[in-house]
């Protein structure tokens, strides 16, 4: 997991990558129990309610997020 964190004069934002399986990866969350899978909603939800933005693409086997927040 690669985590970084960087901000501009309007913005800050938090990159997460890691590797996953493209062929069992799923944009939708996939909750396999109460402790799992909770991840992605979590994310829209702060986005959404601090009224950011997203990008998120998938590359072989490297997912990418990148979530910006206004300051």
């Amino acid at each position: 997991i690669n985590i970084r964190f960087s901000g501009g004069n309007s913005y800050f934002s938090i990159e997460m990558s890691n590797t996953v399986l493209p062929q069992t990866f799923s944009f939708r969350p996939q909750i396999t129990d109460r402790n799992h899978g909770h991840g992605t909603q979590k994310i829209k939800d702060i986005i959404e309610k601090y009224e950011g933005h997203h990008e998120i693409t998938l590359e072989g086997e490297q997912i990418t997020i990148v979530v910006y927040l206004p300051i």
